[in-house]
């Protein structure tokens, strides 16, 4: 088994095993055990449990951002942003869905830094549980702004902070509080936030052409 092969299967043992008796309850052990490997060859690719915890995180970080970019429409920008938005808490729910302890694996981590994917995976992870959107995600939305300033559809922003904040809004409808609600009002209230999000930054848009 080579390092990449080993790596990918631990990570989905580990899914598997955290999703059907939830992380608290599976032990390194256990995922080495399914895996047919010493407890020794998990501990070469990850520091920890937890460290296993926040590379499927970030995995499922990155299908967040596909979902969300293969559901915007063609269009102007305000209208792609409210699609992604809403998208997004479609997709946390259905990633919840995928077993009894399926939410404890969509942790939104906060991935901002410039530490690579691998160091991120051994290092200690953050506290479980993130509001933050995570790093592909951000990226998306940043470039979908930055494309709605640069065509006229959005008013002229600072980026990189309007993202900020996008993420302090969305904290509500961020693992765990989002599971807190009902499938279709949680949906509901992303498309809401996010058509008052987008009227914020089309108003700005409206102010610099006064």
């Amino acid at each position: 088994m080579t390092e990449a092969s080993r790596k990918d299967r631990i990570l989905g043992v580990a899914e598997r095993l955290f999703s059907h008796y939830g992380p608290a309850k599976t032990t390194v052990a256990d995922i080495a055990r399914a895996c047919g490997i010493g407890v020794g060859s998990v501990y070469l690719d990850f520091s920890s449990k937890e460290a296993i915890l926040a590379a499927l995180s970030r995995k499922n970080v990155r299908a967040l951002a596909s979902r969300m970019h293969a559901a915007a429409p063609e269009g102007p920008a305000p209208r792609r942003i409210v699609a992604m938005l809403e998208a997004r808490v479609v997709a946390l729910f259905e990633l919840a869905e995928g077993g009894q302890h399926g939410c404890d694996l969509v942790r939104c981590r906060a991935s901002r830094g410039s530490a690579s994917p691998a160091t991120e995976e051994r290092a200690a992870p953050v506290s479980p549980f993130q509001p933050n959107l995570g790093l592909e995600v951000r990226t998306l939305l940043e470039d979908e702004i930055r494309r709605g300033v640069e065509l006229g559809e959005l008013g002229a922003v600072d980026i990189h902070r309007t993202v900020d904040l996008l993420e302090l809004a969305f904290a509500a409808l961020s693992p765990p509080a989002v599971f807190q609600l009902k499938r279709d009002d949680a949906v509901e209230k992303a498309r809401s936030l996010a058509v008052l999000v987008v009227f914020g930054l089309r108003s700005g848009a409206a102010a610099d052409e006064r």
